[in-house]
C-alpha cells in the first residue's frame, strides 16, 4: 500500500499520490526514488498567492531489516496576480521508519520519526522558517484479498507541516496530524484508492487543514509506476483543488511491493 506523499502540507514517507503512510518498509539494501509534481489552485485570502507548483524528490533506502531511511527535498514555484512570483528550494526533510509488526501477525504497526530543516526562504513563503520534528504512529492491514487500509496518528512538538504556501504555519509546533487511506488492486498493473488527511493545532491557534485525495498507480514494468491523483482541500492554507503526477522507481526491481 501507499504513502507521498500528497505533496500538500503534511510531510511523510508516502508513495505518491498519497500522504497516509503504510506500515511497510523498504527491503534491505533497496532504493526507491520518487519524483512528483503537484499543481494547486490556492486560496488567495489565506496565502496571498494564486497558484503553487511543488516538485518533490524523495529517496527511501532499506538500511536494515524493518528499518527504512528517507530523504526528501522540494522545489516550489508560487504564482501571483498581485505579488511578485517566487520560486526556489524548500525545506529539506530526513527521517526513519521502523516496522514493529508485520501484517501477517495481525495489523502491521510501525513508527516514523522525521526532522525538517528550514532550508527554504521563509520571507518569500518558499520555506517555513522553523525546524520541524514529527513522530507518526502507523497501522496497516489487508482487509480483503486486493484491498488494504492504513491509519496514521502523529504529533509535531516543534515546527509546522507547511510546504511553501500550503499547510499550517504556526511557529510554536504542538500540531496533531491524522490520516486514513484505502487502496485496491483493480488489476495486476493498476491500483486505485483514496484518503483523508489533516492536521490541527493544540496551542489555541485557529489553524486546521483537511484534504481528500483520490488517485492511484499504474505499473509500467516491475519497479516502475506512474502515479496520479486529484486533491481537494478545506480550511486554512489548503488547495481549493490540485493535480498530482509523478513516477516511482525501485531498485532492484524485485524489491518493489507486490
Amino acid at each position: 500500500m501507499y504513502v507521498v506523499l500528497c505533496l500538500s502540507a503534511v510531510p511523510v514517507f508516502a508513495q505518491q499520490p498519497y500522504s497516509t503512510e503504510d506500515a511497510d518498509v523498504a527491503r534491505p539494501r533497496s532504493v526507491k526514488l520518487s519524483v512528483g509534481a503537484e499543481f494547486d489552485a490556492l486560496r488567495p485570502e489565506d496565502t496571498d498567492h494564486d497558484r503553487q507548483t511543488t516538485v518533490l524528490t524523495r529517496v527511501n533506502y532499506g538500511a536494515l531489516d524493518k528499518l527504512e531511511i528517507e530523504f526528501s527535498a522540494p522545489v516550489i514555484y508560487l504564482r501571483n496576480s498581485a505579488e511578485p512570483n517566487a520560486g526556489g528550494y524548500g525545506d529539506t526533510q530526513a527521517g526513519i521508519k521502523y516496522q514493529i509488526r508485520e501484517d501477517a501477525h495481525g495489523p502491521a504497526v510501525a513508527l516514523a520519526f522525521s526532522v525538517q530543516a528550514p532550508t527554504g526562504d521563509a520571507d518569500r513563503d518558499i520555506g517555513s522558517g522553523v525546524t520541524m520534528t514529527w513522530i507518526n504512529a502507523i497501522v496497516g492491514h489487508t482487509i480483503a484479498a486486493r484491498t488494504k487500509m492504513a491509519i496514521n496518528a502523529g504529533f509535531m512538538p516543534s515546527g509546522n507541516p507547511s510546504i511553501g504556501a500550503l499547510g499550517i504555519n504556526a511557529h510554536r509546533g504542538k500540531i496533531v496530524t491524522f490520516g486514513g487511506a484505502v487502496s485496491r488492486e483493480v488489476s495486476e498493473k493498476l491500483k486505485l484508492g483514496g484518503e483523508i488527511n489533516g492536521a490541527t493545532t493544540t496551542t489555541g491557534d485557529v489553524q486546521h487543514q483537511l484534504h481528500v485525495v483520490g488517485g492511484g498507480n499504474y505499473q509500467l514494468r516491475r519497479g516502475a509506476t506512474i502515479d496520479a491523483g486529484v486533491v481537494v482541500g478545506h480550511f486554512t492554507r489548503t488547495p481549493r483543488v490540485g493535480v498530482i503526477v509523478g513516477i516511482t522507481l525501485t531498485a532492484p526491481s524485485t524489491a518493489a511491493a507486490e
